[in-house]
């Protein structure tokens, strides 16, 4: 029979396994003497956004990560850190973990994983200057839809010189008979 600590920590584990696995999306972050209250508004942001925040032993969450065959995430962990998941939107979630961490000296981005690629602190500071990912899109739609609206344009002018010419046609045919 295994002793209930062992248990605990293997689900522990498991929890922090699936939840890696469920998001395709989330960040490792070090923490150092942040208070309570401190780390509850972050958790209250976070949430906000769609995002949980998770504090375990280190040796637990390498363990995990590297059973998810992360193991290159799991090197970001050193001393004290908080794995962010379950992130819809990693703009808007970097963005603010960035935001937070400017005030306080004892949080620091340490990486994380976006749509299943392992980034690094200095990708993160790049996802944060991105525009959210509605916006992204739109600015894309925006660009596929210039080039057919420039076409419409033209060959609407178009038909318009052509009706314009049918016009004079018949007007002056009509003039002259």
């Amino acid at each position: 029979m295994k002793k209930i600590g062992l248990v605990l920590k293997e689900n522990i584990e498991q929890s922090i396994e699936k939840e890696i696995k469920e998001s395709s999306n989330s960040f490792l972050m070090s923490y150092s003497n942040i208070s309570a209250s401190d780390f509850d508004a972050l958790r209250m942001e976070l949430s906000k956004l769609g995002a949980r925040i998770f504090v375990v032993k280190n040796s637990i969450a390498k363990r995990a990560l590297k059973k998810r065959k992360l193991d290159k995430m799991a090197d970001f962990i050193n001393g004290p850190t908080a794995l962010i998941s379950g992130v819809n939107e990693p703009v808007t979630v970097s963005k603010a973990l960035v935001k937070f961490a400017k005030n306080r000296e004892g949080l620091k981005l340490r990486g994380g994983l976006l749509e299943n690629e392992i980034i690094d602190e200095a990708k993160i500071k790049i996802l944060t200057n991105l525009p959210p990912k509605d916006v992204l899109q739109s600015m894309v739609l925006r660009a596929i839809q210039s080039p057919i609206t420039g076409l419409v344009g033209v060959l609407s002018g178009s038909l318009r010189q052509l009706v314009y010419v049918v016009k004079q046609l018949s007007e002056r045919k009509e003039g002259g008979q």
